[in-house]
């Protein structure tokens, strides 16, 4: 029955999963290989909260090959069932071939669910094991970012690009895109420079990294040119929130009041809340002698900042207990929102247990 359910997996998965049942039955309910391929049949017919009981019941599933689990890891994925393919991974023991690389995707899996420790674990793990590997760094660079740690997440990214040559064309341009945004922050900008110019040779200039040119030059000192790219910018993208607020942040400078006004406003009507934008229109508005209309911007700043400060403590938070652990999700997924980071609050809800 395992073998006929093989051979009828591809093209009748429905046929195939009542044969494995079958197999499974007749086996005393102990019979590995034919209990994955069960799973990946029940995947197949969108059945996946069946698929990942079906995984559960294998007794040793560390003793299946690890092609097949990583095999199922990838399909489980594809079909949005991240626990499976979370246990799909951590079945592939240490003393695998295979190891190193189902911890690289594990790794890479909890930074899309959102578990940023964990990517931060994983990757300090691997990096044991494997010192040239670039891939863990740049991961945890993300988690580092996330976790409010610019700091750390630039020397990260610094160390994946130092190894850049075990990275994919997109991995290191990605990393270098990063890179430049927190050496903005940091005010490393010697470092940004370089690496823009690096960028511009590998990958052709995307609206964002002209942005970071003209960020950069504003920084600079070098107002009048980030004036220009701006604008450039904003006849081609007019509705773009990153390009207004730039552009508003140089009229501010410029003393053009009228003109940041305008781009903050439409910025908040596209994200009500960016605290930064908040936080400028305040200031046109209070050096315009509108300081009732200031106050209530610079509220929503001050609010907006308590949830990020807030949302950084719950990150930083690990619950054994599961009602602790709900809780702390159910905020997390509630605060993401109002910080308009939709794609982590839907990580969130999909983490409650």
């Amino acid at each position: 029955m395992f073998r006929d359910a093989a051979e009828a997996f591809d093209q009748n998965p429905r046929e195939a999963a009542v044969l494995l049942e079958a197999a499974v039955g007749q086996s005393g309910g102990s019979f590995p290989e034919a209990e994955l391929l069960w799973t990946r049949a029940l995947l197949r017919l969108g059945q996946r909260a069946e698929a990942l009981g079906c995984f559960s019941m294998i007794r040793d599933p560390d003793q299946l090959p690890a092609d097949d689990l990583l095999q199922l890891s990838a399909e489980a994925r594809q079909s949005g069932e991240l626990l499976l393919a979370a246990f799909a991974l951590e079945a592939i023991p240490e003393n695998s071939a295979r190891f190193l690389e189902a911890s690289q995707q594990l790794q890479q899996l909890r930074l899309d669910q959102g578990r940023f420790l964990d990517v931060l674990a994983l990757g300090r793990r691997i990096i044991e094991q494997q010192q040239e590997s670039a891939l863990p760094r740049l991961l945890m660079a993300q988690a580092h970012e996330q976790l409010g740690d610019p700091l750390t997440a630039l020397e990260s990214y610094r160390a994946a690009l130092g190894q850049r040559q075990s990275l994919a064309p997109g991995e290191s341009a990605m990393a270098l895109r990063r890179a430049i945004r927190i050496a903005l922050q940091t005010g490393e900008f010697a470092a940004a420079r370089d690496w823009s110019t690096e960028l511009k040779e590998h990958a052709k200039p995307t609206v964002d990294d002209r942005l970071a040119e003209a960020e950069l030059l504003r920084l600079t000192g070098e107002a009048a040119d980030a004036w220009d790219i701006v604008n450039e910018l904003a006849e081609r993208e007019p509705s773009n929130p990153a390009v207004l607020e730039l552009r508003g942040t140089l009229a501010m400078e410029r003393s053009d009041e009228m003109v940041a006004e305008r781009d903050f406003r439409e910025v908040l009507r596209k994200q009500s809340w960016n605290k930064g934008a908040h936080y400028k229109l305040a200031q046109i508005l209070q050096r315009t002698g509108r300081g009732t209309d200031a106050e209530r911007h610079f509220a929503e700043n001050r609010r907006l900042t308590e949830i990020s400060v807030r949302v950084l403590a719950l990150q930083q938070q690990v619950e054994s207990d599961a009602a602790r652990e709900r809780e702390r999700l159910q905020e997390l997924a509630e605060l993401y929102s109002e910080l308009g980071q939709t794609r982590l609050a839907e990580q969130m809800r999909q983490r409650l247990p």
